[in-house]
């Protein structure tokens, strides 16, 4: 079958939610996946050994583009431990259960997780004070390790809250493994992320859509909360003149079956055309809003 596939082959077909207008088949070609799940790679800044047999829990729909890069090619790819939960709603014993390196969620997910710590730490308010305090420490330490302002002194403070508080924690909900943790498909607040990486979750906002195999922005090693990354390698990002994002790269999908008229008012030039409005931060951070 490899040598009888070509890498212009169509791989998949994944259709659009409907939320702009009758769904759309996406035709995904062969290079899409491959030149999406190496671009990734090169975003994780690990080794393919490293990477090799990471634990995943899958549990959203795969008619998804997210699921299908995370527990399918990731998994071809780097032969990542797929564990499969048939109801999101059972996610948190999969977790506690499988320990993952590498989750993708909602921010409906995230936040979930966010409210059954905080509930749990209510029954004993002196604790959660307590916790609340190390938490608001650990968020400035993390703003000052961003711009490369932290001193040895906030470092060692944070190492200290993580050894009594924050490790106890990404315990209790399954994620004392994770290597990587990624949101997307809506905004998460930016308090919540910076929660979770406050406690040593190393969660990212992810930018993209089925039309680009998945990602177009993601920095996950240098992520700014209230920010969706910057482009991934491989990938050119830009704000047109009326404030609509469009990328360019070789994750860019072959177009619509059988509309070629909606592919030509979405893909001009080389350009995809996302339909969302954005701004970019000086360091090309995106910042996406609206839709068009």
């Amino acid at each position: 079958l490899a040598a009888d596939t070509s890498p212009d082959d169509l791989a998949t077909l994944i259709y659009t939610s409907g939320t702009t207008g009758p769904p759309k088949g996406v035709m995904l070609s062969q290079y899409n996946v491959v030149f999406t799940v190496e671009l990734l790679l090169e975003c994780f800044e690990r080794t393919r050994a490293e990477a090799l047999g990471w634990r995943v829990v899958s549990y959203l729909p795969m008619a998804h583009i997210a699921e299908r890069s995370t527990s399918h090619y990731g998994a071809l790819v780097f032969g990542y431990e797929v564990s499969c939960c048939p109801d999101p709603n059972q996610l948190m014993p999969y977790l506690k259960e499988v320990h993952p390196q590498l989750m993708f969620g909602v921010p409906r997910v995230y936040e979930k997780i966010y409210a059954g710590v905080i509930a749990a730490l209510a029954a004993a308010p002196e604790k959660q004070a307590s916790f609340n305090d190390g938490v608001a420490a650990a968020i400035q330490i993390n703003r000052a390790q961003r711009i490369g302002t932290a001193t040895q002194e906030q470092i060692d403070t944070l190492a200290f809250l993580d050894a009594v508080a924050f490790s106890a924690v990404r315990g209790l909900v399954g994620l004392d493994s994770i290597e990587m943790a990624i949101t997307g498909a809506a905004p998460l607040p930016a308090e919540i992320l910076e929660w979770f990486n406050a406690i040593g979750v190393p969660l990212s906002e992810i930018y993209g859509m089925s039309e680009s195999t998945g990602p177009i922005t993601w920095s996950p090693l240098r992520n700014k909360p209230g920010f969706v990354g910057q482009a991934i390698p491989g990938m050119e990002v830009a704000i047109a003149e009326d404030g609509e994002v469009v990328a360019r790269g070789g994750n860019v999908f072959q177009g619509y079956l059988k509309q070629p008229d909606k592919t030509a008012e979405t893909v001009i030039d080389g350009w995809l055309h996302t339909g969302d409005i954005g701004v970019t931060h000086d360091e090309g951070y995106l910042k996406s809003g609206a839709r068009k």
